[in-house]
């Protein structure tokens, strides 16, 4: 697809117009499409019409990088390395796919230095079901961010074996850390109460 018509697909996303069939069709311009979504994130399109909240616009372009790698997220991939400031955006777009490249993207990114990617990437891990990603889980349980560890616990409810036992004491233990989260409390609690159950 040509780029004057890439362009205009995301200046829809921008405007809220015909959300469904431009996502539909940005979903198979790939390389491009993604670029471009990025490019409207640095503000290289066109401005939002006058009343359309920021959050909209974000959400809707965010659309377009999943629409995107539902059909090939390898476009999203390469722009980790290319353009690593949207490392956030595209991190939480791959969060989810099955191809064995995201999960490991998403392995890697879990320890990136930016808080925000973290949470996306362990966000994106807590969507799996695979044994794979526990050690992931387990070590961001670890994180200094609430926002992470929440999303570490609600990825373990679903991979956790014997090996998460200690893990999960120790974040019970630290009374800091509970007292912040006390949804984080209750899942790791009932999660650790399972685990032990299964071990007698």
């Amino acid at each position: 697809m040509k780029k004057a018509k890439v362009s205009g697909l995301v200046r829809n996303l921008i405007a809220g117009t015909g959300l469904r069939a431009a996502w539909e069709r940005l979903g198979k311009c790939g390389q491009a499409g993604v670029d471009s979504v990025l490019d409207a994130f640095e503000n290289k399109h066109a401005g939002a019409p006058k009343g359309r909240h920021p959050r909209d616009v974000h959400d809707d372009l965010l659309g377009g990088l999943f629409a995107i790698r539902q059909v090939n997220p390898d476009p999203l991939i390469d722009a980790l390395d290319r353009r690593p400031q949207h490392a956030f955006s595209l991190i939480w777009a791959l969060g989810g796919a099955r191809r064995q490249t995201v999960v490991s993207k998403l392995v890697e990114h879990a320890k990136h230095k930016d808080l925000y990617v973290r949470w996306a990437a362990v966000e994106g891990l807590s969507r799996y079901r695979r044994k794979s990603v526990l050690p992931s889980l387990l070590e961001a349980l670890r994180d200094r961010s609430d926002m992470v560890r929440f999303s570490a616990l609600l990825g373990l409810v679903k991979v956790a074996d014997r090996t998460a036992i200690e893990p999960l004491k120790r974040y019970l233990a630290d009374k800091r850390l509970t007292q912040r989260s006390p949804g984080g409390k209750r899942i790791a609690s009932e999660l650790l109460a399972k685990l032990q159950k299964a071990e007698q």
